[in-house]
């Protein structure tokens, strides 16, 4: 299951992900949850497929809900797919299992001594970047992007997974206290 990144700095041409578990929800953009998977892949998990969603769950229609915003009876059926393939993208409300969760964290965790622990800059280039960003915070009021550096193009993959490397840890977190997880 390859991963084709974005070619454009900040662009993301993957629909985002949302895993949703009892102990909450985790959420990134589709390029880093397809990269995630390869990368788990390279280092042992064995993707066991994805349950197809359950029309008639009450929590998955609670959770559509608060997604778009409506009140439950209002809510899209947008995860009533027939044809479910047990893929893990498009988000779709397929379910990953518990076991196959703690897998995939296991395999990420595996991961995690070869990805460094973010991209070192120059104390030069760091303050700049550091001025720079705090200018946009203060202009444009809005919660920075836990995902920007992703889209830097560092010079190697594992690199470009070092700017995420404490959102990867939180995500091998979620994987494995979550129990049973919908991705959305």
């Amino acid at each position: 299951m390859p991963s084709q990144l974005p070619d454009e700095k900040n662009s993301e041409v993957f629909e985002s992900v949302s895993i949703w578990g009892e102990c909450g929800e985790f959420s990134m953009p589709g390029s880093v949850w397809l990269t995630v998977l390869d990368i788990a892949q390279l280092y042992g998990w064995k993707a066991a497929g994805t349950d197809a969603p359950d029309p008639q769950d009450p929590e998955l229609d609670l959770y559509i809900a608060q997604l778009f915003e409506v009140a439950i009876t209002d809510a899209p059926d947008e995860f009533d797919d027939p044809a479910h393939d047990g893929l893990y993208y498009p988000p779709n409300g397929q379910k990953i299992t518990p076991k196959d969760a703690k897998r995939l964290a296991q395999a990420l965790e595996r991961a995690l001594p070869d990805i460094p622990g973010g991209i070192h800059r120059t104390d030069a280039e760091s303050q700049a970047r550091e001025g720079s960003l705090m200018k946009t915070a203060r202009t444009t009021e809005r919660k920075a992007d836990p995902f920007v550096g992703w889209y830097e193009k560092p010079s190697s993959l594992m690199e470009r997974l070092g700017v995420i490397r404490p959102i990867l840890q939180d995500l091998i977190k979620h994987c494995r206290e979550c129990g049973e997880l919908w991705i959305c």
